[in-house]
Parts: structure tokens; sequence; C-alpha cells
């Protein structure tokens, strides 16, 4: 009868040298254990926990395991790359109610005579020659709105997947002035763009940033991406509430 199998030491995943260095994705380490099935599969569960990109070669008795994390050799995470665009959307809106020299010039009753027009055998009496009258004329020939460009400030910062911090919702749904946005929300003064200069407060309306909500996803290379956009316009202050 042959004797029983003499094993010496602990089972378990034991850690070889690691070794890590810097790529067009930023720093990184990667990590390598050997050991049983059994420990390997806990430790790789454990990695993956942590976030890291995991591979398992199976072996005759001996697994190994490579993890890669986003960090340097001492542990540090790759700082937040920060990227802001400024640019602009199509949009239409009733031309009655767009923030214009010659609709602002109308009167609140011309602009009701032509919002209400709807029979095409009756012309109302307005400035013979004016505006209103070239206003109306537009409506009946079927010109309902006009389009304008609306200014658009997108924010969008690349982070690792340990990185641990927030995303802050303070302000979402409110209307920020452009010092508010230098002051809070961090814009250089590098960017190659100037914020619209915002007109007086006129009545119940305010220029301003109307903040959206923010989006996270999740990005290749084991990062996480978190944007941010704000809209530019002329805001009813009765709806909207202007950031403190």
């Amino acid at each position: 009868m042959s004797a029983s199998p003499v094993i010496l030491g602990t089972s378990g995943a034991y850690e070889g040298p690691k070794r890590y260095g810097f790529d067009d994705n930023g720093p990184y380490t990667v990590r390598t254990w050997g050991g049983t099935k059994s420990a390997i599969e806990t430790q790789y569960s454990t990695c993956v926990t942590a976030g890291a990109v995991c591979e398992v070669q199976e072996g005759y008795g001996t697994y190994t395991l490579e993890a890669r994390y986003s960090f340097d050799g001492s542990g540090n995470s790759d700082p937040p790359i920060d990227d802001w665009e400024f640019f602009a959307n199509a949009v239409e809106k009733d031309m009655l109610e767009t923030d214009n020299t010659v609709v602002n010039a109308i009167s609140d009753a011309y602009k009701r005579t032509i919002q209400n027009w709807v029979d095409p055998d009756s012309e109302p009496i307005l400035d013979a020659g004016g505006n209103a009258s070239k206003l109306l004329a537009l409506r009946m020939s079927g010109t309902r709105s006009v389009k304008f460009m609306q200014p658009m400030l997108r924010h969008t910062m690349t982070v690792s997947n340990d990185y641990t911090v927030k995303v802050a919702l303070i302000g979402v749904g409110k209307i920020w002035t452009n010092a508010q946005m230098s002051s809070f929300e961090s814009l250089p003064g590098s960017v190659l763009f100037n914020l619209p200069a915002p007109g007086a407060k006129t009545g119940d309306f305010l220029y301003g940033w109307y903040k959206l909500h923010p989006t996270v996803r999740i990005a290749a290379r084991q990062k996480i991406q978190i944007e941010q956009e704000f809209e530019y316009g002329l805001w009813s202050t009765l709806i909207y509430t202007a950031h403190a």
C-alpha cells in the first residue's frame, strides 16, 4: 500500500512581484497571484470588487491571477481629466415669445391679437405698415416659429474607477450666473471661449444657465465619465429658481 503524499506549507493565493507603468490611459499597476483554484477564485472576486481588470490562467494544480489597477506603483490614482465644451443647439420657439428687438417693441395687446388670429378671411387692424402688421402677415402665411441658437456648456470629467467623490446635485434645476459658473463649477480661465454676456433682469425674467441633471457612465479602460450640461437662456423667475 502506497503512503499518502505529504503536503508542506499552507494553500492559498500568494502574490508575486508587481509591475507598474504609464500608458495613454494613465498610470497602472499589475499584480499577480498564484495558488489553488479555490484561493484564486476568492482573490479574483476581491480584485473585481476593487475595480480591477482581471484574468485567470488555469493550470494543473496551480492557478494564476493577473489584475490590472488604474493607479501607479505607490497606489496613487490618476487625477481627473476635465473637458469643457461650448456649443449651441438649434431650437425653435414661437416667434412672439422670442427675445427679439422687433417682438419686444410690440405691445402685449398686439401680441395677443396676432397670437389669437384664426380667421383667414378677417385681418385685424394693427399698426398699418408697422412691425405688428408684418408679424401678422408672417403668421397668416404660415410662419409660427423661428429658429435660434441656444448656447450650451458641457463639462465632462473622466476619472478612474476607484474615484470616490460622489456626483454633486447642488443647484440642479436652478439658474446659475456666469460668476457662479466660474466659482462653483471651476470653469478655468484658460478656455478659448467667452460666456454670453447676460442681459439685465427684466420683470419676472432672468438670464442665466439652467443646470441639467448630471450623467454618469462607465467608460472603457477602467474609467468613469461624469457629464454635466448647462443651457443658457432667458428664464421666468416665477417658474425657475435662481441658484443661491
